[in-house]
């Protein structure tokens, strides 16, 4: 008996749209956790849901949503990760409250503009292949 490798098959496009979501949906929950357990601002979950306005505009034109983004796109969320764990680990001892209360407003503010930038680019290149139909 051959076993199929996952190189042989390659990677869906289905996949790949229910990866990014998946991972979504991580952050929104880890966002929404950190706020009701860990003690951060309410402002810390706005990024998580702003980004379901992309599969949302996507599937608005009739396409699959897409993940990714430019590198530095990956620097603010791996903050934000950061952030929203850091907010949940039982033993407050190593972090305090007040130095996460600190970091969550820049962090949170360099993700939801990295939300934004996000949204408005990726409404410049759907906005031309609408239009093309």
């Amino acid at each position: 008996m051959r076993w199929t490798t996952r190189a042989e098959i390659g990677a869906t496009r289905l996949g790949a749209v229910l990866d990014i979501e998946a991972d979504s949906w991580l952050t929104l929950g880890t966002a929404i956790g950190a706020v009701a357990w860990g003690g951060l601002c309410w402002f810390v979950a706005v990024p998580a849901v702003i980004r379901y306005m992309h599969p949302v505009i996507a599937l608005w034109h009739g396409l699959l949503p897409q993940g990714g983004g430019p590198w530095w796109s990956w620097l603010t969320g791996g903050a934000q990760m950061i952030l929203l764990l850091a907010a949940l680990v039982p033993a407050q001892v190593v972090i305090s409250h007040t130095l996460l209360a600190i970091a969550a407003w820049p962090v949170s503010i360099a993700q939801f503009i990295m939300m934004i930038v996000l949204l408005r680019s990726e409404q410049r290149k759907i906005a031309p292949v609408h239009i093309r139909k």
